[in-house]
């Protein structure tokens, strides 16, 4: 039986590195210090520090969209939304920037103590992780910078059934459905009861406006404290969570 599932947002693009808009940065404190340091041919280091009642340490990149060999791109703690164990989805800024070769990075995203993005996630294409309705997104399209609150709409479907996902590599809430893909990692016991429908054949990665079809196999019921192994490539997991769920 086939099953069909599609993700789109309003936005083509998120990407996790901020970049700021041209002009001087300040407060209204006393200046203490300004400086500014060429971190690598078209990114700019600033920071300006204020003392008084309120002092400040501002900084900032700024990022010349157009200059030869700039590139700005999302990076992820281990390439994984990981809920292994408690410090396997988080590392720190500098580990992230030295694993994408980057030249500066930018702390870009809310998580809780596993590292899973709070907010929507795009890498080199691959959605990640679905929008939140309070949650401004950053994004970069044609060299210019927008900032925008944005939804994902994903739907699945088959010849007999279809439904909304609530959202991608996250364990579903009560009566939630959601796409668990390769990119997500949970080897610890399952805190709560839920309905697995394990996806074979998928033409993934999962982007934006892109249908993924594949086949459904038989669907499994998932206890409390039962692990769930990672998907393979070119799999995923529909997760249902149980109506008597409590998050």
């Amino acid at each position: 039986m086939a099953r069909k599932t599609i993700i789109r947002t309003l936005f083509t693009l998120l990407l996790a590195f901020s970049s700021a808009a041209n002009g001087a940065i300040s407060g209204r404190g006393e200046l203490v210090s300004a400086t500014s340091v060429r971190a690598a041919p078209g990114v700019i280091f600033e920071q300006q520090i204020e003392s008084g009642d309120a002092p400040l340490i501002l900084s900032l990149l700024k990022i010349d969209l157009k200059g030869k060999g700039v590139r700005v791109a999302a990076g992820q703690a281990n390439g994984l939304v990981s809920l292994k164990a408690p410090d396997e989805g988080r590392q720190t800024v500098s580990e992230i920037a030295l694993n994408e070769k980057a030249s500066a990075a930018i702390n870009a995203d809310f998580f809780p103590y596993t590292g899973d993005p709070l907010g929507l996630e795009i890498r080199n294409g691959e959605l990640l992780s679905e929008s939140m309705d309070y949650r401004v997104c950053l994004g970069i399209s044609k060299g210019r910078v927008k900032f925008a609150v944005l939804t994902t709409i994903g739907s699945w479907s088959s010849k007999s059934m279809e439904g909304r996902l609530q959202g991608i590599n996250r364990l579903p809430g009560a009566s939630e459905v959601t796409l668990l893909t390769p990119a997500f990692n949970c080897e610890t016991p399952l805190p709560r009861e839920m309905d697995l429908i394990p996806l074979t054949g998928l033409n993934l990665p999962v982007k934006v406006s892109k249908e993924i079809s594949g086949f459904a196999e038989e669907r499994l019921t998932l206890r409390t404290g039962d692990r769930l192994s990672q998907c393979d490539k070119n799999c995923a997991y529909i997760a249902i969570g149980s109506k008597s769920n409590t998050t």
